[in-house]
């Protein structure tokens, strides 16, 4: 395995799964590794070259009886050439005999669950797509990595997907390369290829072909710096689950705990959507039947009577320890996780920010002369309200709050303005406050509300500034051209970037009404839901493309729907449409460039103004 496969294994087996499938090691490729030359290897690694090198290298040395080589993604004909000519000039006599099997997996995506993937790639994917100082030929090559990414999930899924995309800038982009790859792959194979047998979807709704959206993060940039009142996403924002790991240092320990929720959990799989407190209730009413269980066992062991009654009695008990056992640990972890939450949410005061932006939310294009604004700028100041970055982030919220209003009501550009700067300083008087507070007594001026500085400095970060600036430049290149005007800030990029937000900025208009006119739902589950509808849907807002008819066609109401954002998705933004889809009779898989956090999209947003203060490009 390379570093590619581990991640995307680990979300779906455990050590003691592979175990039970026969795989008594599991080595990274680049390890030094012993020799266990009569037994069996099976490689699961990325195509390239180096892959390629080390594993010839293995069969010179005879490390392994046979080897069977599955690679992650499609191997190329020239790789192929270039591992046949290495077996032959270098792997020593029969190396080629010795080479069982060499097999493409179309596996290049990470699978989270039955309903959630990720692609974990362009690294960076919100921001490498909207960097100023990236060339043309990086940006093309970002894209097809993302388009080679969703053929894969389309092959493991079995089904050539309609495709309709938001207009303008990366998802455009990506609709038309998948469908381009996805129609060339069925012309060449005259039986459907990786598509032969399973041509319809195998998703449910009688094997009709679902429909992929995929859709521009801008469509909703509220939700990824929210903060969510769901368990997943606040394990996700708090703990920073990774790979659908938790890591936990408990007390008295050194080194943190590992906690893996996933589907076999049954307790994440019942509750990992709902609300805190309620998952809070779930914990304990368990605990409590499983202790009842536990006292009913104990009753058996030690009743007396039939001898008959003992013997089923004992039967009983050792039928459910196995299962009793398992419940228990599973509780314990989740015992212990939301202990960690609690204690967080109690210090930051996560449940008081939160009403204040779903308030935001429900303002809708009303948000100037609404009460929750006024609140919201009052939190910012307040010192004892969340740490510096829950601060950032409420104002990053009310700020992509202001320009989805002012793009869907008459406030004039100065009063939208206006508000900006009050943003800005509300958030430097809260900065400034909350510094003052951590100081020792007499230890910080007490400046007046309009001052931005005190005796330490600049109270404002430079990752607030650069976040904020960030921000504010991402609104321009969506907002109408009376909001911050995108001309400077598209003036650097290349061609294609300057063309992509051009073309965005004549759908989103249309895509923010939609919005405004739909609260209930968190942003992106609206277009969403109106994308996949085409009953709803409007040519001003979405393209079409059918990679089958060669036309733009689409079922009116598709029972199986496939969401995929570009830029990222939040865990909060995936149960969110997983549970309007599911209301409306559908089933939905949800996936994104990367699984977005807040903290990652406060990094990204810091990201794209160090390049553009020439900070040099992404890795």
């Amino acid at each position: 395995r390379d570093e590619r496969s581990t991640a995307i294994l680990s979300p779906l087996l455990t050590l003691s799964e592979l175990r039970k499938n026969g795989v008594t090691l599991h080595l990274d490729i680049r390890a030094n590794r012993m020799e266990v030359p009569d037994t069996p290897a099976v490689y699961f690694v990325e195509p390239t070259k180096k892959n390629i090198d080390i594993i010839v290298e293995d069969l010179s040395k005879k490390m392994y009886e046979s080897a069977y080589i599955y690679f992650v993604s499609e191997l190329s004909r020239d790789s192929l050439e270039y591992f046949a000519r290495m077996c032959f000039e270098k792997g020593g006599d029969g190396a080629q005999q010795r080479v069982m099997k060499v097999s493409d997996s179309y596996l290049d995506f990470i699978s989270l669950g039955d309903e959630v993937f990720t692609l974990m790639r362009p690294k960076r994917s919100f921001a490498f797509l909207r960097d100023s100082s990236a060339k043309d030929t990086e940006i093309e090559r970002g894209l097809k990595s993302i388009s080679d990414g969703l053929f894969n999930v389309m092959a493991a899924m079995g089904t050539i997907p309609l495709i309709r995309t938001t207009k303008g800038m990366a998802a455009h982009a990506v609709g038309e390369m998948l469908s381009k790859v996805l129609k060339e792959h069925k012309n060449r194979h005259a039986d459907g290829g990786l598509f032969s047998r399973r041509h319809t979807a195998k998703t449910g709704g009688g094997g009709a072909r679902p429909v992929l959206c995929i859709v521009e993060r801008e469509v909703d940039l509220l939700t990824p710096v929210m903060h969510s009142w769901k368990y997943h996403p606040l394990i996700h924002d708090l703990l920073g689950m990774k790979l659908n790991k938790v890591e936990l240092v408990e007390d008295g320990k050194v080194k943190p705990s590992a906690h893996y929720l996933d589907p076999t959990d049954t307790f994440w799989r019942e509750n990992a959507a709902l609300d805190f407190p309620v998952v809070a209730e779930q914990v304990e009413r368990q605990l409590a039947e499983y202790k009842h269980e536990i006292a009913l066992v104990d009753g058996k062991q030690t009743a007396e009577g039939a001898v008959d009654e003992s013997i089923k009695g004992l039967m009983s008990t050792v039928q459910k320890l196995p299962e009793l056992t398992e419940k228990k640990r599973l509780l314990d972890s989740h015992i212990k996780i939301a202990s960690s939450l609690l204690k967080t949410i109690d210090e930051r005061q996560i449940h008081d920010l939160h009403n204040a932006e779903v308030a935001l939310l429900e303002a809708g294009e009303n948000l100037t002369s609404s009460k929750s604004l006024r609140t919201a700028l009052d939190m910012l100041k307040d010192e004892s309200v969340g740490n510096e970055e829950d601060k950032l982030r409420l104002a990053l919220f009310l700020l992509f709050s202001t320009a989805s209003s002012a793009s869907t009501s008459s406030s004039s550009s100065s009063s939208s303005a206006q508000l900006v700067q009050e943003i800005e300083s509300a958030l430097r008087v809260g900065l400034k406050r909350k510094k003052e507070s951590k100081s020792p007594p007499g230890g910080g001026s007490t400046g007046g509300e309009g001052n931005s500085k005190d005796g330490g400095g600049e109270t404002m970060s430079q990752r607030a500034k650069d976040a904020m600036k960030s921000a504010q430049k991402i609104i321009s290149f969506t907002a109408p051209s009376r909001m911050l005007g995108m001309e400077e800030a598209s003036s650097k990029g290349g061609d294609l970037l300057k063309s992509m937000q051009g073309k965005m900025k004549i759908g989103f208009g249309a895509v923010k009404k939609l919005i405004s006119k739909n609260r209930g739902s968190l942003p992106i589950t609206e277009v969403v839901m109106s994308m996949s509808n085409a009953e709803k849907a409007s040519g001003e807002m979405y393209d079409v493309f059918d990679p089958i008819q060669g036309s733009e066609t689409l079922d009116p109401k598709p029972v199986n729907v496939i969401v995929f954002v570009v830029g990222g998705v939040s865990f909060a933004e995936a149960h969110d449409i997983k549970s309007a889809m599911a209301n409306d009779g559908r089933k939905v898989v949800v996936g994104g460039t990367e699984t977005l956090s807040p903290k990652d999209m406060i990094d990204q947003l810091e990201y794209l103004a160090q390049q553009e203060r020439g900070g040099g490009q992404a890795q």
